[in-house]
């Protein structure tokens, strides 16, 4: 619970942080606000009192000097998560669109990580039988949404009310472009996009790493059986897992993540995803894996 407020906040600091910094009178002050209270924020997650560590830091925000006399096309920034947060990977993207004279509007992680991915998983469990999963995971949606509602209360006023979509809204918004078996991040980030269009947004930036593998190995293996409707979620990490032993690596490597695999074995999840829908063809390129003589 405390991580999801925490989660919650952090969302909230960085939209009034992206609106204050491009007005603000004096360069560097939102930054410095913005790190003291994430420090802060990080003190209280272990100890308690995040909420009013956001309020103070907040409340400091909103008493900068700033002039708003000439307002700045907002660009909304969807993507995924660590590319469109992160200054290193997005390439300082923030920063630049507001030095191209725009105001950035953040898409939150809060909604990706718990609010749609907790809800499409009790549907799930639900669907597939699996009641007691199903009830515990909208006792946790529940618990979320009760925990966002107290933080609203502090942070109400700081920060331009835009409600977050629902589960079913995202649903309906993207049910033109991609069928719901899709993947979250493309689910989410079309949901995004046209909840941008609707708010406003003068345009739309996708910032999402190319040449990746989005997840991890699990994550990589399971997503086409999904999309395809191949057995239950357990039939398919069993198969998931069987997968990788038949490609030469272990099923202890679904846990992992790209950084964490060689050149070699990263081939091999990908021989593996090429496998896992049984295709009747399979078209494949010169390469090697290591070691050449597999």
């Amino acid at each position: 619970l405390r991580l999801g407020q925490g989660m919650f906040l952090i969302d909230q600091l960085l939209r009034a942080v992206c609106e204050t910094r491009p007005y603000a009178a004096e360069p560097g002050e939102v930054d410095r606000v913005y790190g003291e209270t994430l420090k802060k924020l990080e003190i209280a997650a272990e100890k308690g009192g995040m909420r009013q560590a956001a309020r103070e830091g907040l409340a400091h925000l909103a008493g900068l000097k700033v002039d708003r006399s000439v307002r700045r096309p907002i660009v909304g920034v969807a993507g995924d998560i660590y590319t469109r947060i992160n200054d290193f990977a997005s390439g300082g993207l923030f920063r630049r669109l507001e030095e191209m004279g725009c105001e950035v509007w953040p898409a939150p992680f809060n909604v990706d990580l718990y609010a749609f991915t907790t809800n499409r998983r009790r549907r799930q469990a639900l669907a597939e039988g699996q009641l007691i999963r199903g009830a515990w995971l909208g006792l946790v949606d529940s618990l979320r949404e009760g925990q966002e509602r107290l933080c609203w209360r502090d942070v109400a006023g700081f920060v331009s009310k835009r409600p977050e979509p629902t589960y079913d809204e995202i649903m309906a918004w993207v049910a033109p472009y991609a069928g719901p078996n899709a993947s979250p991040l493309v689910l989410l980030n079309l949901a995004r996009m046209v909840h941008f269009a609707k708010g406003g947004a003068s345009g739309v930036i996708n910032a999402s790493c190319f040449n990746c593998m989005v997840g991890s190995v699990s994550a990589a293996l399971v997503e086409p059986m999904t999309v395809h409707g191949i057995g239950t979620r357990r039939d398919r990490l069993d198969r998931a897992a069987a997968l990788l032993e038949e490609v030469g690596l272990e099923a202890d490597h679904l846990r992992r993540y790209p950084h964490e695999l060689s050149g070699g074995q990263r081939q091999r999840v990908c021989i593996a995803r090429a496998l896992s829908t049984r295709p009747s063809l399979l078209v494949l390129s010169t390469f090697s894996i290591d070691p050449p003589d597999s």
